[in-house]
């Protein structure tokens, strides 16, 4: 509604020479953000600024603006993750457990951020999980997938922002991204320590 109004308003001040009354530029208005197809033959005749009022509108009208509002809020619903190897960061003696019940032993954990995004009656719902990379002698195990270490040919971190970054796991099959907001640099000296040996 807003959207309209506001290009109706823009309309009838570009639009002067034209002469055209209100209701013909709500029309046009109207029409162009339901990107219906209607006119009243009055586009032809815009100018060049009233015909990217009216482009702009169908492009609103399009998208839709909830999805326009939802695209440009830009909200931040990360979780904060502690840094990898915390307080204890020069010990390796950490527990996982396997589906068994068996206590597995890691040499690092990594906490990562996957992004799920589901479409409701209500609009897009994002969930932001914090899985887990965890570095074994033999392989490297993430929630989805394991990679075994003598397919793994390097590991590194871009930094993104302040306090946010992607750490690439580079592999046989391809490279691997894995977004977090934490560093990853014991993980990273750790992996290097043992894929020497």
């Amino acid at each position: 509604m807003i959207v309209v109004i506001t290009a109706t308003f823009l309309l009838t001040i570009t639009e002067r020479e034209l002469h055209r009354d209100f209701l013909a530029l709500l029309f046009e208005a109207v029409s162009a953000f339901g990107t219906v197809g209607l006119s009243m033959s009055l586009t032809p005749e815009l100018s060049v600024m009233g015909k990217l009022i009216i482009t702009l509108v169908m492009y609103i009208g399009r998208l839709g603006p909830l999805t326009l509002v939802l695209a440009l809020a830009h909200k931040s619903d990360q979780a904060k993750v502690p840094v990898s190897g915390g307080e204890n960061h020069d010990r390796v003696k950490h527990l996982e457990f396997d589906k068994e019940g068996v206590a597995l032993k890691y040499l690092a954990v990594l906490p990562y951020l996957e992004t799920e995004r589901h479409i409701t009656e209500q609009g897009q719902e994002t969930v932001v999980h914090t899985r887990h990379l965890y570095l074994h002698r033999t392989e490297i195990a993430a929630y989805s997938r394991t990679f075994p270490l003598k397919e793994v040919y390097d590991v590194s971190f871009r930094q993104l922002g302040e306090g946010e970054g992607i750490f690439y796991l580079h592999t046989k099959q391809g490279v691997y991204p894995y977004r977090m907001n934490c560093d990853p640099a014991f993980f990273i000296s750790t992996y290097k320590q043992i894929s020497r040996l």
